[in-house]
Protein backbone atom coordinates (compact mmCIF):
# COMPACT_ATOMS: atom_id res chain seq x y z
CA UNK A 1 0.00 0.00 0.00
CA UNK A 2 1.46 3.37 -1.04
CA UNK A 3 1.86 6.12 1.55
CA UNK A 4 -0.84 8.29 -0.06
CA UNK A 5 -3.16 5.27 -0.07
CA UNK A 6 -2.52 4.89 3.65
CA UNK A 7 -3.59 8.48 4.24
CA UNK A 8 -6.75 7.97 2.19
CA UNK A 9 -7.51 4.77 4.11
CA UNK A 10 -6.98 6.63 7.40
CA UNK A 11 -9.50 9.23 6.30
CA UNK A 12 -11.98 6.50 5.43
CA UNK A 13 -11.38 4.78 8.78
CA UNK A 14 -11.88 8.08 10.62
CA UNK A 15 -15.24 8.53 8.88
CA UNK A 16 -16.28 4.97 9.81
CA UNK A 17 -15.59 5.80 13.46
CA UNK A 18 -17.47 9.11 13.19
CA UNK A 19 -20.51 7.58 11.50
CA UNK A 20 -20.53 4.38 13.57
CA UNK A 21 -20.97 2.21 10.50
CA UNK A 22 -19.41 1.48 7.13
CA UNK A 23 -22.68 2.26 5.39
CA UNK A 24 -22.80 5.70 7.00
CA UNK A 25 -19.18 6.36 6.06
CA UNK A 26 -19.83 5.25 2.48
CA UNK A 27 -22.75 7.69 2.23
CA UNK A 28 -20.73 10.56 3.72
CA UNK A 29 -17.75 9.95 1.43
CA UNK A 30 -19.72 9.09 -1.72
CA UNK A 31 -18.17 5.62 -1.85
CA UNK A 32 -19.73 2.20 -2.21
CA UNK A 33 -19.71 0.19 1.07
CA UNK A 34 -17.37 -2.42 -0.43
CA UNK A 35 -14.73 0.28 -1.02
CA UNK A 36 -14.98 1.42 2.60
CA UNK A 37 -14.62 -2.17 3.78
CA UNK A 38 -11.57 -2.64 1.55
CA UNK A 39 -9.82 0.39 3.03
CA UNK A 40 -10.35 -0.92 6.56
CA UNK A 41 -9.15 -4.41 5.60
CA UNK A 42 -6.00 -2.98 4.01
CA UNK A 43 -5.20 -1.04 7.17
CA UNK A 44 -5.71 -4.16 9.29
CA UNK A 45 -3.45 -6.16 6.96
CA UNK A 46 -0.76 -3.47 6.92
CA UNK A 47 -0.57 -3.12 10.70
CA UNK A 48 -1.41 -6.70 11.64
CA UNK A 49 -4.17 -5.70 14.02
CA UNK A 50 -7.94 -6.13 13.99
CA UNK A 51 -9.38 -2.61 14.22
CA UNK A 52 -13.11 -3.35 14.12
CA UNK A 53 -15.38 -6.04 15.50
CA UNK A 54 -18.13 -6.64 12.95
CA UNK A 55 -21.39 -8.51 13.13
CA UNK A 56 -24.35 -8.41 10.77
CA UNK A 57 -26.03 -5.90 13.08
CA UNK A 58 -23.32 -3.87 14.78
CA UNK A 59 -19.77 -2.63 14.66
CA UNK A 60 -17.38 -1.63 17.44
CA UNK A 61 -13.73 -0.71 17.85
CA UNK A 62 -11.23 -3.14 19.28
CA UNK A 63 -8.74 -1.79 21.82
CA UNK A 64 -6.17 -1.62 19.02
CA UNK A 65 -8.80 0.14 16.90
CA UNK A 66 -9.36 2.80 19.57
CA UNK A 67 -5.63 3.51 19.79
CA UNK A 68 -5.35 3.58 16.01
CA UNK A 69 -8.32 5.96 15.73
CA UNK A 70 -6.57 8.39 18.12
CA UNK A 71 -3.36 8.16 16.10
CA UNK A 72 -5.32 8.72 12.86
CA UNK A 73 -6.91 11.85 14.28
CA UNK A 74 -3.52 13.25 15.29
CA UNK A 75 -1.84 12.39 11.98
CA UNK A 76 -4.67 13.69 9.80
CA UNK A 77 -5.02 16.86 11.87
CA UNK A 78 -1.34 17.59 11.27
CA UNK A 79 -1.61 16.88 7.54
CA UNK A 80 -4.66 19.12 7.24
CA UNK A 81 -2.90 21.86 9.21
CA UNK A 82 0.06 21.65 6.81
CA UNK A 83 -2.35 21.83 3.87
CA UNK A 84 -3.96 24.97 5.30
CA UNK A 85 -0.56 26.51 6.03
CA UNK A 86 0.57 25.83 2.47
CA UNK A 87 -2.66 27.23 1.05
CA UNK A 88 -2.24 30.40 3.11
CA UNK A 89 1.18 30.93 1.55
CA UNK A 90 -0.15 30.55 -1.99
CA UNK A 91 -0.87 33.50 -4.24
CA UNK A 92 -4.15 35.34 -3.81
CA UNK A 93 -7.20 33.35 -4.89
CA UNK A 94 -8.47 34.69 -8.21
CA UNK A 95 -10.74 33.65 -11.04
CA UNK A 96 -14.50 33.17 -11.16
CA UNK A 97 -16.96 30.77 -9.56
CA UNK A 98 -20.50 30.10 -10.77
CA UNK A 99 -22.80 29.11 -7.92
CA UNK A 100 -26.51 28.33 -7.67
CA UNK A 101 -28.65 28.14 -4.51
CA UNK A 102 -32.32 28.14 -3.45
CA UNK A 103 -33.70 31.68 -3.25
CA UNK A 104 -34.71 32.09 0.39
CA UNK A 105 -31.86 30.02 1.82
CA UNK A 106 -29.48 32.15 -0.21
CA UNK A 107 -30.96 35.42 0.98
CA UNK A 108 -31.15 34.47 4.64
CA UNK A 109 -27.96 32.52 5.27
CA UNK A 110 -25.63 32.46 2.31
CA UNK A 111 -25.44 36.11 1.27
CA UNK A 112 -23.45 37.16 4.38
CA UNK A 113 -21.09 34.20 3.96
CA UNK A 114 -20.55 34.95 0.28
CA UNK A 115 -19.84 38.59 1.10
CA UNK A 116 -17.34 37.68 3.79
CA UNK A 117 -15.48 35.36 1.43
CA UNK A 118 -15.30 37.99 -1.31
CA UNK A 119 -13.95 40.60 1.12
CA UNK A 120 -11.22 38.14 2.08
CA UNK A 121 -10.42 37.38 -1.59
CA UNK A 122 -11.06 40.57 -3.61
CA UNK A 123 -9.48 39.05 -6.72
CA UNK A 124 -12.29 36.49 -7.02
CA UNK A 125 -15.48 37.05 -9.01
CA UNK A 126 -18.69 35.24 -8.06
CA UNK A 127 -21.64 34.65 -10.39
CA UNK A 128 -24.65 33.64 -8.26
CA UNK A 129 -27.96 32.26 -9.54
CA UNK A 130 -30.75 32.12 -6.96
CA UNK A 131 -33.46 29.84 -8.27
CA UNK A 132 -35.86 27.24 -6.88
CA UNK A 133 -35.43 24.61 -9.55
CA UNK A 134 -33.11 21.71 -10.28
CA UNK A 135 -29.96 22.96 -12.00
CA UNK A 136 -27.82 20.56 -14.04
CA UNK A 137 -24.38 21.75 -12.97
CA UNK A 138 -22.49 20.15 -15.85
CA UNK A 139 -24.84 21.14 -18.66
CA UNK A 140 -25.38 24.67 -17.34
CA UNK A 141 -21.73 25.26 -16.41
CA UNK A 142 -21.92 25.75 -12.64
CA UNK A 143 -19.11 24.98 -10.21
CA UNK A 144 -21.19 24.51 -7.08
CA UNK A 145 -24.76 24.24 -5.82
CA UNK A 146 -26.45 24.23 -2.43
CA UNK A 147 -29.29 21.71 -2.31
CA UNK A 148 -31.92 20.77 0.23
CA UNK A 149 -33.24 17.22 0.50
CA UNK A 150 -32.00 13.77 -0.43
CA UNK A 151 -29.29 13.66 -3.09
CA UNK A 152 -29.92 11.25 -5.93
CA UNK A 153 -27.34 12.28 -8.56
CA UNK A 154 -24.36 9.93 -8.13
CA UNK A 155 -22.30 11.99 -10.60
CA UNK A 156 -21.89 14.73 -7.98
CA UNK A 157 -19.69 15.03 -4.93
CA UNK A 158 -21.33 16.38 -1.79
CA UNK A 159 -20.43 18.06 1.50
CA UNK A 160 -22.95 18.36 4.33
CA UNK A 161 -23.77 21.86 5.56
CA UNK A 162 -26.61 21.28 7.99
CA UNK A 163 -30.28 20.40 8.00
CA UNK A 164 -33.67 22.04 7.62
CA UNK A 165 -36.95 21.36 9.39
CA UNK A 166 -40.27 22.07 7.72
CA UNK A 167 -42.99 23.61 9.92
CA UNK A 168 -46.74 23.92 9.33
CA UNK A 169 -47.75 27.34 10.66
CA UNK A 170 -50.50 29.94 10.80
CA UNK A 171 -51.09 33.36 12.31
CA UNK A 172 -53.24 33.22 15.49
CA UNK A 173 -55.78 35.57 13.88
CA UNK A 174 -56.50 32.91 11.25
CA UNK A 175 -57.35 30.45 14.03
CA UNK A 176 -59.60 32.81 16.02
CA UNK A 177 -62.84 31.48 14.54
CA UNK A 178 -61.80 27.89 13.88
CA UNK A 179 -59.65 25.21 15.40
CA UNK A 180 -56.43 24.23 13.73
CA UNK A 181 -56.27 20.77 12.11
CA UNK A 182 -55.57 17.87 14.50
CA UNK A 183 -54.42 15.60 11.68
CA UNK A 184 -52.82 16.49 8.32
CA UNK A 185 -55.95 15.27 6.52
CA UNK A 186 -57.77 18.17 8.17
CA UNK A 187 -55.80 20.59 6.01
CA UNK A 188 -58.35 19.91 3.26
CA UNK A 189 -60.88 21.91 5.28
CA UNK A 190 -58.59 24.95 5.63
CA UNK A 191 -57.23 27.77 3.53
CA UNK A 192 -53.72 26.69 2.54
CA UNK A 193 -50.89 28.69 0.99
CA UNK A 194 -48.41 26.74 -1.10
CA UNK A 195 -45.03 27.43 -2.67
CA UNK A 196 -45.54 26.68 -6.35
CA UNK A 197 -41.85 26.29 -7.23
CA UNK A 198 -41.40 23.06 -5.25
CA UNK A 199 -41.56 19.69 -6.98
CA UNK A 200 -44.94 18.80 -5.45
CA UNK A 201 -46.58 22.04 -4.27
CA UNK A 202 -49.95 20.40 -3.58
CA UNK A 203 -48.62 17.21 -2.02
CA UNK A 204 -47.37 17.80 1.52
CA UNK A 205 -45.36 15.10 3.28
CA UNK A 206 -45.82 14.13 6.93
CA UNK A 207 -44.42 11.54 9.35
CA UNK A 208 -46.84 9.29 11.24
CA UNK A 209 -46.63 6.06 13.26
CA UNK A 210 -46.75 4.09 10.01
CA UNK A 211 -44.04 6.18 8.35
CA UNK A 212 -44.11 8.94 5.77
CA UNK A 213 -47.43 9.74 4.10
CA UNK A 214 -48.71 12.54 1.87
CA UNK A 215 -51.79 14.74 1.94
CA UNK A 216 -53.03 16.42 -1.24
CA UNK A 217 -54.22 19.96 -0.61
CA UNK A 218 -56.07 22.45 -2.80
CA UNK A 219 -54.29 25.72 -2.00
CA UNK A 220 -56.30 28.90 -2.12
CA UNK A 221 -53.12 30.74 -3.09
CA UNK A 222 -49.82 29.67 -4.62
CA UNK A 223 -46.66 31.78 -4.84
CA UNK A 224 -43.28 30.90 -6.27
CA UNK A 225 -41.32 32.69 -3.53
CA UNK A 226 -40.91 31.31 0.00
CA UNK A 227 -40.68 34.75 1.62
CA UNK A 228 -44.01 35.71 0.04
CA UNK A 229 -45.62 32.52 1.39
CA UNK A 230 -44.26 33.42 4.85
CA UNK A 231 -45.58 36.98 4.61
CA UNK A 232 -49.03 35.72 3.60
CA UNK A 233 -49.12 33.34 6.57
CA UNK A 234 -48.06 36.16 8.92
CA UNK A 235 -50.89 38.28 7.54
CA UNK A 236 -53.43 35.62 8.57
CA UNK A 237 -54.28 34.49 5.03
CA UNK A 238 -54.12 30.79 5.87
CA UNK A 239 -51.92 27.82 6.75
CA UNK A 240 -48.48 27.49 5.18
CA UNK A 241 -45.57 25.08 5.25
CA UNK A 242 -42.28 26.91 5.85
CA UNK A 243 -38.63 26.02 6.36
CA UNK A 244 -37.41 26.66 9.88
CA UNK A 245 -35.06 29.46 8.83
CA UNK A 246 -38.15 31.42 7.71
CA UNK A 247 -40.54 30.35 10.47
CA UNK A 248 -38.48 30.28 13.68
CA UNK A 249 -38.20 34.03 14.23
CA UNK A 250 -41.96 34.50 13.85
CA UNK A 251 -42.76 31.47 15.99
CA UNK A 252 -40.60 32.92 18.76
CA UNK A 253 -42.40 36.28 18.56
CA UNK A 254 -45.86 34.66 18.54
CA UNK A 255 -46.70 36.06 15.12
CA UNK A 256 -46.97 32.47 13.92
CA UNK A 257 -47.96 29.30 15.77
CA UNK A 258 -46.88 25.77 14.87
CA UNK A 259 -49.49 23.21 13.85
CA UNK A 260 -49.38 19.41 13.45
CA UNK A 261 -46.10 19.14 15.38
CA UNK A 262 -46.76 15.44 16.06
CA UNK A 263 -46.57 14.84 12.31
CA UNK A 264 -43.45 16.81 11.40
CA UNK A 265 -41.32 15.19 8.73
CA UNK A 266 -37.72 14.44 9.72
CA UNK A 267 -35.23 17.23 8.96
CA UNK A 268 -33.92 17.42 5.42
CA UNK A 269 -30.18 17.64 4.74
CA UNK A 270 -28.60 20.76 3.29
CA UNK A 271 -25.51 20.00 1.23
CA UNK A 272 -22.97 21.48 -1.15
CA UNK A 273 -22.73 19.55 -4.42
CA UNK A 274 -20.21 19.87 -7.23
CA UNK A 275 -19.29 17.84 -10.33
CA UNK A 276 -17.37 14.67 -9.51
CA UNK A 277 -14.96 14.82 -12.45
CA UNK A 278 -14.20 18.54 -12.35
CA UNK A 279 -10.77 19.72 -11.18
CA UNK A 280 -11.10 21.36 -7.78
CA UNK A 281 -9.43 24.72 -8.15
CA UNK A 282 -7.92 26.52 -5.13
CA UNK A 283 -10.79 29.02 -5.33
CA UNK A 284 -13.48 26.31 -5.28
CA UNK A 285 -11.72 24.38 -2.52
CA UNK A 286 -11.39 27.49 -0.34
CA UNK A 287 -15.03 28.45 -0.99
CA UNK A 288 -16.29 24.99 -0.01
CA UNK A 289 -14.25 25.01 3.20
CA UNK A 290 -15.49 28.51 4.04
CA UNK A 291 -19.16 27.57 3.67
CA UNK A 292 -18.75 24.27 5.52
CA UNK A 293 -17.04 26.01 8.44
CA UNK A 294 -19.42 28.93 8.83
CA UNK A 295 -22.87 27.79 7.71
CA UNK A 296 -25.16 28.06 10.78
CA UNK A 297 -26.21 24.49 11.56
CA UNK A 298 -29.13 24.89 13.96
CA UNK A 299 -28.61 21.33 15.19
CA UNK A 300 -25.14 22.30 16.42
CA UNK A 301 -25.09 25.43 18.63
CA UNK A 302 -21.27 25.46 18.69
CA UNK A 303 -21.01 25.80 14.92
CA UNK A 304 -19.24 28.99 13.77
CA UNK A 305 -21.35 31.76 12.33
Amino acid sequence: MKNMDVIKSMRVFREVVRQGSMTGAAHALNLVPSAVSRHVQELEARYGRQLLLRTTRSMSLTEAGRRFADECDAILARIEALDRETANRNDEITGQLRVTTPVVLGRHYLAPLFGRFLRRHPGLKLSWLLVDRYVNLVEEGFDLSVRVGSLTDSSLRSRRLGEMRVRVVANPTYLENQDGPKHPKGLREHVCISKSSTRSPRRWAFQGPEGVFHVTIQPALEANDGQTVCDLARAGTGIARLPDFLADEHLASGELVALLEDFEIKPQPIALVYPHDRFITPALSAFIEHLAAHFPDRGNPDRKR
